[in-house]
């Protein structure tokens, strides 16, 4: 009898261990779950600043190995390069992120930059009609980048951004990398890095 009730605790015991093994696997992942989405709708926020035309978004974004964008989304590049509105006439840059990051964030952000990675973007979360998935048609194709985030020392979150367009046979067009700054739950540009004209 006795070894019975001992089997029978033994099954409760396995029961319950295999229930709190369940329970927590599913407190774990659901945290992730909500912050990936949360990430995802803060990266489309940050798309929607910029002024894209209906039909010239390409679908997918560049990575960092790209020919248009390779050795740009660097932090010391960013960092030496950025001007408030104009390359032209702004010859000396803007800000100096080195007093805005710490070594370990700009060694975080210089490691995101260099490791962007292709992204199908989703139609749905932004303002147009339709994604482009050839340059051919007429009108400017644009390409980003996902955007890129990095907090602060004292919290404030900022987004890294390329953005390119061109004509039809690349006839015409401009690339840069912007660079917005959350405060009070609202986006503002902070500054603009000129990349290349087409």
């Amino acid at each position: 009898m006795k070894q019975l009730e001992t089997g029978k605790q033994k099954v409760i015991n396995v029961i319950n261990l295999f229930l709190l093994i369940v329970l927590m696997t599913a407190c774990a992942t659901s945290p992730l779950l909500m912050k990936n989405e949360t990430k995802n709708d803060l990266e489309y926020e940050v798309i929607k600043l910029l002024s894209l035309s209906d039909n010239g978004l390409f679908y997918k974004t560049l990575k960092a190995d790209h020919p248009s964008i390779y050795g740009m989304m660097d932090y010391n590049m960013i960092n030496e390069n950025n001007r408030k509105e104009s390359v032209i006439t702004e010859m000396d840059r803007y800000l100096d992120f080195d007093t805005i990051f710490n070594a370990s964030q700009r060694m975080e952000l210089d490691h995101k930059l260099k490791n962007l990675k292709n992204v199908h973007l989703d139609r749905k979360q932004l303002k147009i009609s339709k994604l482009r998935y050839e340059h051919t048609g007429t009108g400017r194709l644009e390409r980003i980048t996902f955007p890129i985030f990095q907090q602060d020392s004292k919290g404030n979150l900022y987004a890294f951004l390329f953005y390119s367009w061109s004509t039809l046979k690349r006839m015409n067009g401009a690339s840069y990398i912007y660079i917005f700054v959350k405060h009070n739950n609202k986006w503002e540009k902070l500054s603009t890095v000129f990349v290349s004209i087409t």
